[in-house]
Order: C-alpha cells, then sequence, then structure tokens
C-alpha cells in the first residue's frame, strides 16, 4: 500500500516545494521502502506551472536538494 502525504502553503512555490524535498532526502536516506510513499505538494492558491522561488531553489541547492524542476500545483479535492 502506498501512502500519500501532501505538504501544503499558500503558493507551492516556496515552503511546500521546500518541505516535499527535505522530506523525500529524508526518506531516502532513512528507509528502503522509499518507494512506498507518495511525496506532494501543493498550493491553496497556486498558479499552477510556476517555478519555485530564487531563494527556495538556492536554500535547498546548500543543503543537496534539487527542487529547480518543481512545478506549482494548485489544491484540488481529489
Amino acid at each position: 500500500m502506498i501512502k500519500t502525504i501532501l505538504f501544503v502553503c499558500t503558493g507551492n512555490t516556496c515552503r511546500s516545494a521546500m518541505a516535499e524535498g527535505m522530506f523525500k532526502k529524508i526518506l531516502k536516506e532513512r528507509t528502503e521502502d522509499y518507494n512506498k510513499f507518495n511525496i506532494i505538494s501543493a498550493g491553496i492558491s497556486a498558479l499552477p506551472g510556476i517555478s519555485p522561488t530564487f531563494e527556495a531553489i538556492s536554500v535547498m541547492f546548500e543543503q543537496g536538494i534539487d527542487i529547480s524542476q518543481h512545478h506549482a500545483q494548485e489544491l484540488r479535492e481529489e
């Protein structure tokens, strides 16, 4: 069974995108069951397709995490 973990913020271009990236890294480092998780993020007022902020990309890069390919998605009921 695959478990979904969803991180939510306003625009999905910094906080939730960063949390998604960090949590993926933590899972990869700490468990062999990484494939049993679907880690995603969304924003309650996101503009779909927008890239993360420069600052978010830079901070995550310093931690060895690449979120540059992330694209914002709006939180949907499903």
